[in-house]
């Protein structure tokens, strides 16, 4: 039976069946209504624009800022909205929005003046700007699997796009038989089809999941002022001239509140927009990307009815008749879109998409004026762009983002498009006002007047098409990953991991009975009095019950304290987010007084996924870590069986980017990052690792991996030959597992960071340093990882101790091997972060 989804958020919980999407349709169903709106607005109004400037005797500026007024009202106070709903509530602000939507649709039945209009217009743009982030972030918090979400914003988006795609026809043939009110007044029933669906599929958000800090209103004015002027500015230019002083001064204001909004916001102690989020590559390239998408998208539908309405004198029928191709590519490309992200990667395929739609509109500024094949070119090309770039644009950002900043992550992607939008508009609108004397809604169309009309649509195609190529070449650069992960090209490797004769069987081979007895290496002599001595005591079984002792730290915080300052060490602690926006604390570890910047170790304590505590075994860094100029950073990450897959690996990661991200205020080198973890820990560092890889987050330059827990399909020699023997034995391994991943374990629906040692393609990573003991359950799994980086070209040191158990270092830390174990370590955090101080 699937998982039935948790209304509260929004969200299709991990554990029991695989999740589907049906599990969450009432939700995605009102979710699509709001993009339908959003893209059937605009659709329709374009097409709808010449029939609007002369029923109203609209000038052409006028005409312009019919759909400019919706773009910047839209455009400058989403960020608003989205830092609102991202504290008082999702869903109350968007159910807001929805009233506000079907009111300001209704008053278009009895607007009669192009300021009336644009007045309504700004109003809906106003109720857009409520609505539209909230529901990208609560369809992207529906799922945890990434596939899952592509999907989820895929559905969401096609409900849009179909909007995008039909209105232009079933506007221009409305036109035919009725006044143009009429396709405004179409957003009413929009509108009350999304706040039912909302109201009653989605509940209210959890306190848990929302912020707590103030909203920078300060920065959101600004940012507003900012908007408004820098898409007003270059209109009034034109209209006054160069010589008239009040465009000069809304620039002046713009480009002087634009310097306010960046200082406010690096300066605000709860700033609307953390710039440093900016600076994430995912989050610059995806929002790039949506510029660019967003800037081809709206040029090209504005300059295409200017096209086939004015230069050519079609009617709004005709014209709808024309857009019909843009209608086929972006029904029928839905179904590629899912199979094209997963076949080329998602970053691939937002750049590829992106490029796509700047070609469409440089063929359109370049070639539309030689007749309609080649409008039907540039319609294709965007439509087929279009398709698969709002989806993994989007996704690409809010994957990059902590989970509370899921509503700002929405605002910031439609931001940029919408922005990008009205920018494309204003641009073109000016353009043609300086080409074109007069108003082109009342004009006489003369030979030459129609000429230097069709020179104003190329100069705006071309223009925006270079501004649009701008921003996917700089989406492209941000993408890359940093010179410090590049690797060497890996021909003809194989795509499964290489194993050593001793390593885990294929999948193919059937696995070695477990009723063989099995001969076994032996443990180490040193170790056996303990290992017997254990024995005595009988065969540990670890259960549910046990798990809140095991939990707790074996001496007082203050007795923790009082040991570290004898050591010359002294800790503070800091409560960050955590995966969902839930808090989790750091614990910071660091030489007392210690001053300058030092390299980060980002050290995961062990405990089988179950139990284990942040602050407990700081000790055992003492002689190998500690010794060096460092700041340890141990994340508390939540535990399962309360917090499965993927909190304990999402938890890590969140502290790695904040750790990262606050890197002056933890005086670190954010260049100089290693992940540590023993057991449980160097399993979820190998699946920090890969997920910092994967986001292109924090660059991290090593991983120290103490015999680490990477595989949950228990189907090495290793697991058969240590089962019921030595300590962390194949049972408890399996309790893990079990508590962590559900009925999952073992199946196909596990991802490489629950489990690293699933991971086919380890290229990227860095340099390692891997051990584990000959005579215990991990060894297979770690050797067959360890090979698995050589395949991909990484550097890893490999030991298996002789004779070793499962953490035999730190409870036998005295025993001539242990120190051996410690002396390779001790070199090589040496070698990595230089000698000890």
């Amino acid at each position: 039976m699937s998982p039935s989804p948790d209304l509260t958020t929004g969200h299709v919980p991990a554990g029991g069946s695989s999740p589907r999407l049906r599990d969450a349709w009432i939700a995605l169903a009102g979710l699509s209504a709001v993009f339908l709106f959003e893209m059937l607005d605009n659709s329709v109004l374009n097409v709808a624009l010449p029939t609007i400037g002369r029923d109203l005797g609209s000038s052409t500026t006028g005409l312009q800022w019919v759909s400019g007024a919706y773009s910047v009202a839209f455009g400058g106070l989403m960020l608003l909205f989205g830092a609102v709903a991202d504290r008082i509530g999702r869903r109350r602000v968007m159910l807001a929005g929805l009233v506000l939507l079907a009111l300001a649709s209704l008053a278009t039945a009895v607007v009669t003046s192009t300021e009336q209009l644009i007045a309504v217009r700004g109003t809906m743009g106003v109720a857009a700007a409520m609505t539209t982030p909230g529901s990208m972030a609560l369809a992207f918090r529906l799922f945890d699997d990434e596939g899952l979400r592509v999907r989820a914003l895929t559905v969401i988006s096609t409900a849009g796009l179909v909007g995008l795609a039909i209105g232009p026809t079933v506007g221009g043939f409305v036109l035919a038989v009725a006044p143009w009110q009429v396709l405004l007044l179409a957003d009413v029933p929009i509108a009350v089809l999304a706040l039912v669906g909302i109201r009653f599929g989605v509940t209210r958000d959890e306190a848990a999941g929302l912020r707590r800090d103030p909203v920078d209103v300060v920065g959101a004015l600004l940012g507003t002022v900012t908007t408004a002027g820098a898409l007003v500015a270059p209109t009034i230019l034109v209209e006054s001239g160069a010589a008239g002083w009040w465009g000069w001064g809304v620039l002046a204001l713009a480009v002087a509140c634009g310097v306010g909004f960046v200082a406010r916001e690096r300066t605000a102690r709860h700033p609307l927009i953390d710039l440093h989020l900016l600076a994430r590559p995912l989050v610059s390239s995806g929002l790039a990307f949506k510029a660019a998408s967003g800037l081809a998208v709206a040029g090209l539908s504005y300059l295409v009815t200017l096209q086939l309405q004015f230069a050519w004198g079609w009617s709004p029928a005709l014209a709808a008749v024309g857009t019909l191709p843009q209608v086929v590519v972006l029904l029928v490309g839905g179904r590629f879109v899912g199979p094209f992200v997963q076949r080329v990667g998602l970053g691939r395929a937002a750049w590829m998409s992106a490029v796509s739609v700047v070609s469409g509109l440089a063929v359109f500024g370049a070639l539309s004026r030689y007749g309609y094949p080649w409008v039907l070119v540039a319609l294709v090309l965007v439509a087929a762009g279009m398709r698969v770039v709002g989806v993994v644009a989007g996704a690409s950002v809010l994957t990059g983002l902590p989970a509370d900043r899921t509503s700002v992550g929405a605002a910031l992607v439609d931001t940029s498009s919408e922005l990008a939008g009205g920018a494309a508009v204003a641009a073109a609108g000016t353009i043609v006002a300086a080409f074109v004397a007069g108003s082109i809604t009342t004009t006489t169309w003369t030979a030459a007047r129609i000429e230097g009309f069709q020179d104003a649509l190329t100069v705006a195609g071309l223009g925006l098409a270079a501004v649009a190529a701008l921003l996917v070449v700089l989406g492209m650069l941000r993408a890359r990953p940093p010179s410090n992960r590049k690797t060497e090209p890996r021909p003809n490797l194989p795509t499964a991991p290489l194993h050593t004769p001793t390593g885990p069987p294929s999948p193919r081979r059937p696995p070695v009975p477990d009723t063989i007895a099995l001969p076994r290496p032996p443990f180490d002599p040193e170790f056996v009095p303990f290992l017997t001595a254990m024995d005595t005591r009988g065969r540990f079984h670890l259960t549910t019950q046990m798990l809140p002792q095991m939990r707790q730290l074996d001496m007082t915080e203050a007795q923790l304290d009082e040991g570290l300052r004898a050591r010359g060490l002294e800790r503070s602690s800091i409560t960050i987010p955590g995966h969902r926006g839930d808090p989790i604390d750091l614990a910071v570890i660091q030489r007392t007084g210690r001053t300058g910047t030092a390299a980060l170790a980002y050290a995961i304590h062990g405990g089988g996924m179950v139990f284990g505590h942040h602050l407990g075994n700081l000790d055992s860094y003492d002689e190998w870590l500690l010794v060096h100029d460092v700041v340890l950073v141990s994340p508390g990450y939540r535990l399962a069986p309360e917090h499965p897959d993927p909190y304990p690996v999402e938890d890590c990661y969140a502290g790695l980017v904040w750790a990262a991200e606050h890197a002056d205020e933890l005086g670190i080198d954010p260049e100089r990052i290693v992940l540590v973890g023993q057991s449980a820990g160097a399993g979820l560092a190998a699946g920090t690792a890969l997920l910092a890889r994967d986001r292109q987050g924090p660059s991290v330059i090593g991983q120290v991996l103490v015999s680490p827990v990477l595989d949950d399909r228990d189907a090495t020699l290793s697991a058969r030959q240590f089962d019921g023997v030595g300590v962390a034995d194949r049972e408890m391994t399996r309790f893990g597992w079990d508590a962590y991943l559900g009925d999952r374990r073992g199946g196909e629906d596990v991802s490489i960071y629950a489990a690293p040692g699933r991971a086919t393609d380890l290229t990227g990573l860095p340099s390692a340093y891997i051990d584990c003991g000959s005579t215990e359950v991990f060894r297979d799994e770690t050797v067959a990882y360890a090979s698995s980086l050589w395949a991909a070209g990484i550097q890893a040191e490999l030991h298996v101790w002789p004779g070793a158990f499962h953490g035999s270092m730190s409870m036998m830390p005295d025993a001539t091997l242990s120190q051996r174990a410690v002396q390779a370590l001790r070199e090589f955090t040496g070698r990595l972060l230089g000698p000890a101080v």
